[in-house]
C-alpha cells in the first residue's frame, strides 16, 4: 500500500537551518559529511536501534556546512545499496499517525476536548499529537519528538514584499489563505482554554504545525493490521471446532454460526469505507509522521520507486531504495510528483527540472475560454488534450488556433511576471540577491518561466 507526501500538507521535512531542504547533489557524488557531527544525529541513530527501527545500511548525517542550498542533514549510505534494497522499516506502533476514524474521539481529552478536536483538520490534530510527545518525557518516541525542528521558513512567514517575488498572484493567494486558517485553527484552540495550550504563542502553534505539514506522509487507511484481523479469524475457527466438540452445538449450528460471522467482519470491511465517504465526504485516509523515514531528502529522479508505504501483512512502514547507491553517498526518496507550488509553500525549497512542473492559469481564463475550473493547467509536455478540444470548440472546432492561442496566453503570462528568465538567470549569476528568500523566490520564477518558454517554442504534444 502506497504512501505519498500529501499536496496539502505537503510535503517534505527535517531539521533544516537553510531555506532550500531538496538536496541537489548527484547520487554517483560522494557526500562529505561534517567533521562537527551534531550530537543530535549519533543520539537519533543510537535511538532506532534500541526501538527496533530497521536501518541496515544507512545512518541521519550532517552533511558539510558548506552546501549551500540544499539541507543540510539527511541519509547517508553506510553500505553498499542497491536498488530495491530496504533503507528503513519502522512498526506501526512506532509512529504518530491520526485517521479518518479518530476525529471523534480526542486521544487526550483532558488536554484537548472531543469537541474541539473533531472541528480541527489532519495537521492540527497531528501537530497536537507531536506536541504532547514532546512534552510527555516518558513517552516511548520523545527522543525523536525533541529533534524535531524549532522552526521551518515557509513562504507563509515571509513579509508581501518577498511573497511578491514570486510574480505568481495564484500561490500569494493560497499562502494567505494558509496564514488565514492558521490563525483560525489557533483561535480555536486558545478560546477553548485548552491546557495543551497553555503557554504556548502563536508562533510556538505555527512551528508544530509547519514540522508536521512538511514531514508527514498521507496514504490510505486500512480498516484493522493483518494480525489483529488474523486473530478474529482463528478466534472464530476456534469456536466453530470448539463448540461441536464440546457438544454444546450442533456442528451445523456452529459453522452457519461462524460463517455469519465472517460475512459481517467482511460487509465491516467493505461498507465501512463507504459509510465514511457517503457521510463525511472522505476517503480513509492516515496521516504519519513516521521516525527516520522523514529525514530523507526529496530527488524526483526516483519518483515512483523510492516512496513510503505500509505494509499490511507486516504492520509496518517501509521504503526501498529507488536506485544504487555506493557507501558515503545522499539516499533520497519521493516525496510524489508535486509541482515547486506545492514544494515552496509546505517544504521550504525549489526543485530544478522538476518533472512535475505545472503552470495554473487564472479561473477568469478558464470562463473566458469555456474549460472547466483548475483544468487550464501547463505541464511538461504541453496542455492536456481535453484543454486543447475544449479551446478549439471556441474556435470553430480549428486546432491549431487553439494551439496558437494557448502559447499566446503563455506569452501574456510571462510578460506580466515583471522580469525576464535572461534576467533572473543573470541576477542569480551577480551574486547580489538580496537574502536565502530573495534567492528561493528568484529561482522558483525560473522554473516557471522556463516552463511557459518550452511550451511557446514547441508544437502541442498530445497527452
Amino acid at each position: 500500500m502506497a504512501f505519498c507526501v500529501s499536496p496539502s500538507l505537503q510535503r517534505n521535512r527535517y531539521n533544516r537551518m537553510q531555506s532550500l531542504r531538496c538536496s541537489l547533489s548527484s547520487s554517483s557524488e560522494r557526500v562529505k559529511e561534517s567533521t562537527n557531527a551534531d550530537l543530535s544525529t549519533n543520539e537519533f541513530n543510537t535511538w532506532t536501534e534500541k526501538t527496533g527501527i530497521q536501518m541496515p545500511s544507512i545512518s541521519l548525517t550532517n552533511f558539510d556546512s558548506e552546501r549551500k542550498g540544499v539541507a543540510q542533514r539527511g541519509m547517508l549510505a553506510t553500505s553498499p545499496v542497491r536498488a530495491g534494497d530496504l533503507l528503513i522499516s519502522v512498526d506501526r506502533k512506532k509512529v504518530l499517525q491520526v485517521t479518518s476514524l479518530d476525529v471523534k474521539q480526542s486521544p487526550f481529552p483532558e488536554k484537548v476536548p472531543s469537541d474541539t478536536w473533531r472541528k480541527l483538520p489532519w495537521y492540527v490534530r497531528l501537530a497536537l499529537r507531536t506536541a504532547d510527545c514532546q512534552q510527555d518525557l516518558e513517552h516511548e518516541l520523545h527522543l525523536w519528538a525533541s529533534l524535531l525542528p524549532t522552526s521551518v521558513d515557509l513562504p507563509h512567514h515571509w513579509s508581501d514584499s518577498q511573497l511578491a517575488e514570486l510574480q505568481n498572484s495564484r500561490l500569494i493567494d493560497a499562502i494567505v489563505e494558509q496564514r488565514n486558517e492558521y490563525r483560525k485553527w489557533y483561535s480555536l484552540l486558545n478560546n477553548a482554554n485548552n491546557p495543551i495550550m497553555r503557554g504556548r504563542k502563536y508562533t510556538d502553534f505555527v512551528r508544530a504545525v509547519d514540522c508536521v505539514r512538511s514531514r508527514a506522509f498521507q496514504g490510505p487507511l486500512e480498516l484493522a493490521p493483518f494480525k489483529e484481523r488474523l486473530r478474529l479469524l482463528l478466534f472464530i475457527a476456534a469456536n466453530v471446532l470448539l463448540w461441536p466438540a464440546l457438544k454444546a452445538l450442533p456442528l451445523e449450528n456452529a459453522l452457519n454460526g461462524g460463517l455469519t460471522a465472517l460475512f459481517a467482519l467482511l460487509m465491516y470491511d467493505v461498507l465501512t469505507p463507504k459509510i465514511v465517504k457517503l457521510i463525511q465526504g472522505v476517503e480513509l485516509q492516515r496521516y504519519a509522521m513516521t521516525p527516520g523515514i522523514d529525514f530523507f531528502n526529496h530527488n524526483s529522479r526516483v519518483t515512483d520507486r523510492a516512496n513510503v508505504s505500509y505494509e499490511y501483512f507486516s504492520d509496518k512502514f517501509e521504503v526501498r531504495s529507488g536506485e544504487d547507491y555506493d557507501t558515503g553517498h545522499e539516499v533520497f526518496i519521493s516525496y510524489g510528483s508535486q509541482s515547486n507550488d506545492a514544494f515552496l509553500q509546505y517544504y521550504g525549497f525549489v526543485e530544478p527540472d522538476n518533472p512535475s512542473e505545472t503552470f495554473t492559469f487564472d479561473s477568469s481564463v478558464e470562463h473566458l475560454l469555456g474549460i472547466a475550473r483548475k483544468s487550464l493547467v501547463a505541464k511538461r509536455k504541453g496542455f492536456d488534450n481535453k484543454v486543447v478540444e475544449s479551446v478549439a470548440r471556441k474556435l470553430n472546432s480549428n486546432r491549431n488556433a487553439a494551439e496558437t492561442a494557448l502559447r499566446e496566453l503563455c506569452e501574456a503570462e510571462l510578460k506580466a511576471m515583471g522580469t525576464t528568465l535572461d534576467e533572473d538567470e543573470a541576477l542569480l549569476r551577480s551574486g547580489t540577491v538580496k537574502c536565502a528568500r530573495h534567492e528561493l523566490a528568484i529561482r522558483y520564477r525560473i522554473e516557471k518561466k522556463k516552463l511557459l518558454n518550452s511550451i511557446i517554442s514547441k508544437k502541442q504534444e498530445t497527452i
